[in-house]
């Protein structure tokens, strides 16, 4: 956040105080080299189990029982949009197309290949805790 300071003239004008570029990024590099070698691997390893793991849940009604991410072309695309389609009510009543849309690009790549889809989601996981820690730090 930017602090202002008052400047001595009759109109009380306020004037922000910017820091120097020196300032601002001091300490960022080495903080953050620290925190992905120290943090990834903790989150790789526990998140790393879920890699062997079947599909389970709701992974029947968004992957392996709905036909608009098993047999996707680009003329589905569409339907995912709409909110009150076909493809909603089949994936229970969730809009979420994008979400659909990134499954059928993973059963085009891994098909039935249950490891594949855990990979990525292993993955999105541990970027998404490094990004985490990363604002925190």
């Amino acid at each position: 956040m930017q602090r202002a300071k008052r400047v001595a003239d009759d109109d009380a004008r306020v004037e922000p105080i910017v820091a120097d570029e020196e300032s601002r990024t001091r300490g960022a590099g080495p903080g953050l080299v620290l925190l992905l070698v120290v943090f990834l691997p903790v989150a790789v390893a526990v998140f790393s189990p879920g890699l062997s793991a079947p599909f389970i849940s709701d992974d029947f009604l968004y992957i392996v029982n709905n036909l608009y991410v098993r047999e996707f072309e680009p003329a589905t695309i569409p339907a995912l949009f709409d909110p009150t389609g076909d493809a909603i009510y089949i994936s229970g009543g969730n809009y979420a197309p994008i979400h659909l849309l990134t499954h059928a690009a993973e059963w085009g790549v891994f098909g039935e290949a249950v490891r594949g889809y855990h990979l990525v989601n292993v993955t999105l996981h541990c970027l998404n805790a490094v990004l985490l820690a990363a604002l925190m730090l």
